[in-house]
């Protein structure tokens, strides 16, 4: 009976010791998490007057997403642009921008669109292939999410007004 109780007891510790550690993991990887968003100032590098209205802002890759991609988030700004989400389209020269924004008839006298010609969201890490939302809460970024043809159409239904 004794012998059952230590066996027991024993299972217990390890158990309690297992959980803890598990704990401690899911910690650790979620300041790990924090670390790999980009900074508030990073974003406000590209737009110096970023509004405490917004609460996301959603960066296209001009010349280099996957065009399908891109022409989905183009089509959703264009469309049903909220008050919170600010829109920043990227590109490496200011003709492909350009021709760009002819093409898809972007209208950007719009205030909640911004042109990044000098391709500084992709010098800065914030984007690369793939469009690309950020969520942002008490002037820093909580979130960031890429669009891929498997979960844009769920991501930008949660950005409709």
């Amino acid at each position: 009976m004794k012998k059952i109780l230590l066996f027991l007891c024993v299972v217990l510790a390890l158990k309690a010791c297992d959980t803890k550690a598990k704990e401690e993991n899911s910690v650790a990887d979620d300041i790990e998490a924090m670390r790999a968003l980009p900074s508030y100032e990073l974003l406000q590098g590209v737009v110096p007057t970023l509004s405490d209205s917004i609460k996301q802002v959603l960066i296209i890759p001009a010349d280099v997403a996957c065009p399908a991609c891109r022409d989905k988030s183009i089509d959703f700004v264009k469309q049903h642009q909220p008050s919170t989400l600010l829109s920043i389209l990227t590109s490496a020269g200011k003709k492909p921008m350009d021709k760009f924004l002819r093409e898809k008839e972007v209208d950007t006298s719009r205030a909640d669109i911004v042109i990044d010609s000098k391709n500084y969201c992709f010098l800065k890490d914030l984007v690369f292939m793939k469009p690309t939302i950020y969520y942002i809460e008490n002037k820093r970024v909580v979130q960031k999410v890429e669009l891929v043809p498997l979960n844009i159409d769920e991501e930008l239904a949660k950005l409709r007004p």
